[in-house]
């Protein structure tokens, strides 16, 4: 059954047609409530819309079914301008390169479906001119990485999975984009037996890695993968579980579920006491039956955006506090797949089947509580708070990092939200 929550400090749910978004856009002034659309682009040459990604002033769309990736310069939202198209060369010039990861200018492109190469290292340093630098065709213990459903970058390690029950891990944390090998033939580690059915997608942040089993969402520790393989920490259970993101404090999972009614799932991750972790499911949201599933999830602070098929864009709040979803708002354009926050939410990408929007969904300020960036929560941020609760009027950067209620003020009814984030020693 589908249940729409809001708190009463938020109003109702913001819920606008395309059409609304469109005259929205055109507004001077933005209702901070409302999601609004600057603009879509779909003048692409490559064919149906997959993943998105994003980095500096660009967007990265992927396509389904076609070895192709099409590159918009983003630099002003209103007016997003194509400035190239990826297209895998051969022997990979019939994969479908639905997934894309970008960092520190190089791309990484799944090929689901190859035969050959499971990946490609594209140099995309000047946008308008990618151009492939590498293949990944990794092989370990006997299993040989010849395609790719999905892949993750993150600190020097190529993570892929195959549709199988397992997951590889290839090092990168010498690669060299001037002085690229052709291909990459060898892997770091693998993890095997994940789960009982195959594995769909993973995510790394900081320390950990979550697995999307299909059914169960799995957790390891990749501190040091120099010293030896991802230590797995713990799971909980899924049905069809497509992809996971954490909170920055790895205290909240969620995962989207690919399947008729599939919904969002909240998860609480705590430590077991023995160097482990419990994955507790807390809440799940579902959409009325003509959507067919959650797809692709990111969280920012505590802000949960996902693209739901059918449904959209869709923003979720976690209550900490209740352990619930909270819908805060939603722009509803089309049939989507991808969702990329990263760059900044008022300039939010969203990657549909058959377009890429380009949006505003700040709805009010986004919770940060790391007040001096420094990548923990402690003692240091408590003064920031403590500083703008006694303000009469408080600045912009109080705003981000502390009025979780967005009534204006921080006081006491926001310390709750910087508590439950403390990573750092506590006040």
């Amino acid at each position: 059954m589908y249940e729409s929550r809001s708190r009463s400090a938020r109003g109702t749910a913001a819920v606008l047609s395309l059409a609304l978004a469109m005259h929205a856009a055109s507004e001077a002034m933005a209702d901070p409530d409302e999601i609004v659309l600057h603009s879509t682009w779909d003048d692409t040459s490559c064919g149906s819309g997959a993943d998105v990604w994003g980095e500096g002033d660009y967007a990265y769309w992927a396509h389904f079914g076609v070895p192709c990736v099409d590159i918009v310069d983003i630099a002003d939202v209103a007016n997003p301008q194509w400035v190239s198209s990826y297209h895998v060369p051969p022997p990979d010039d019939f994969v479908s390169a639905q997934d894309i990861k970008v960092h520190d200018g190089l791309a990484y492109v799944a090929h689901e479906g190859g035969a050959f190469n499971a990946a490609s290292i594209v140099d995309v340093r000047d946008p308008t001119n990618p151009v492939r630098l590498t293949t990944v065709r990794p092989t370990i213990d006997g299993h040989t990485y010849s395609n790719a459903h999905n892949l993750f970058y993150h600190q020097g390690y190529l993570y892929l999975c195959d549709n199988s029950n397992s997951v590889a891990v290839v090092d990168l944390t010498h690669y060299d984009p001037d002085e690229a090998p052709a291909n990459i033939t060898t892997g770091k580690w693998q993890i095997a037996n994940v789960g009982t059915a195959f594995v769909h997608d993973i995510v790394a942040l900081k320390n950990r890695l979550y697995v999307s089993a299909w059914d169960q969402i799995v957790i390891y520790d990749i501190t040091d993968l120099e010293a030896g393989p991802p230590v797995l920490l713990g799971e909980g259970t899924g049905q069809s579980s497509h992809a996971a993101w954490p909170t920055a404090d790895e205290r909240w999972l969620v995962t989207t579920e690919e399947r008729t009614n599939g919904g969002l799932k909240l998860y609480e991750v705590t430590e077991d006491g023995d160097g482990g972790v419990v994955v507790t499911l807390h809440d799940e949201v579902v959409e009325p039956p003509t959507t067919f599933s959650a797809h692709n999830p990111i969280i920012v602070g505590n802000r949960v955006y996902t693209a739901w098929y059918a449904s959209g864009l869709v923003v979720h709040e976690i209550d900490r506090e209740n352990k619930l979803l909270v819908e805060l708002g939603r722009l509803s354009p089309g049939n989507t797949w991808g969702v990329y926050p990263l760059q900044g939410l008022d300039r939010i990408i969203v990657g549909g089947f058959a377009y890429l929007g380009f949006v505003d969904a700040s709805l009010c300020a986004p919770i940060a509580d790391d007040f001096d960036g420094d990548g923990d929560v402690d003692f240091a941020d408590f003064a920031e708070f403590q500083r703008c609760a006694g303000l009469p009027t408080f600045d912009a950067a109080c705003a981000t990092a502390f009025d979780a209620d967005c009534d204006g003020d921080v006081d006491l009814d926001d310390y709750a939200d910087y508590s439950g984030g403390v990573t750092g020693p506590l006040p």
